[in-house]
């Protein structure tokens, strides 16, 4: 027991002075969360479902010009995907290609470099895109994504490491009708 105090002492002392190197994090496999974005053209409100488990996602996105949901579905890792983007101020729903599946992961391997471990929270940042991700030190989940050079924000509230309602990944009848238009 006294040496595990010891090791648990020693590695808060490393987190909390700034310790730089080559840690990465992945976000749990299922989480669900609400951002708020300040954008030049105003506030954007995003909800976020991700199921790394099936490889399926929701993205709300909700401003004064824009109200749309994208449903994005993976058969594997080595395949693009399929998604849907619904636009609840028309109605209308289209099918786009994403791209291959990508897991939420923060750190040296995945393009944003572990910068320090502060306060609760892993800080990645990618000077070359501007790009500071502060990511929750238990499930990796974000809590702050700020793109410095196009002056977007986004602060992440209820993220739960989890989605608690599986039907928000049913599409609406005009996505799944395949009455879209494109």
């Amino acid at each position: 027991m006294k040496y595990l105090v010891v090791l648990l002492v020693i590695l808060v002392t490393l987190l909390s002075s700034g310790v730089h190197g080559q840690l990465s994090c992945c976000a749990t496999s299922q989480w669900q969360g609400s951002s708020l974005s300040s954008t030049t053209n105003g506030p954007v409100f995003r909800n976020y479902y991700y199921d790394g488990q099936t490889r399926t996602t929701r993205l709300d996105i909700i401003s004064e010009y824009i109200n749309q949901t994208t449903f994005s579905f993976y058969p594997n890792i080595t395949q693009t995907g399929i998604e849907w983007v619904y636009d609840a101020f028309t109605g209308e729903c289209y099918q786009t290609g994403p791209d291959y599946w990508n897991s939420w992961c923060f750190g040296d391997d995945f393009g944003t470099p572990f910068v320090n471990a502060d306060f609760g929270v892993y800080i990645f940042a990618n000077p070359s895109n501007g790009l500071t991700v502060y990511a929750d030190m238990t499930y990796c989940t974000p809590v702050l994504m700020d793109w410095t050079y196009s002056g977007v924000s986004s602060t992440f509230v209820n993220v739960l490491p989890e989605i608690t309602d599986f039907s928000v990944f049913d599409m609406p009848a005009a996505c799944s009708s395949g009455s879209s238009s494109s």
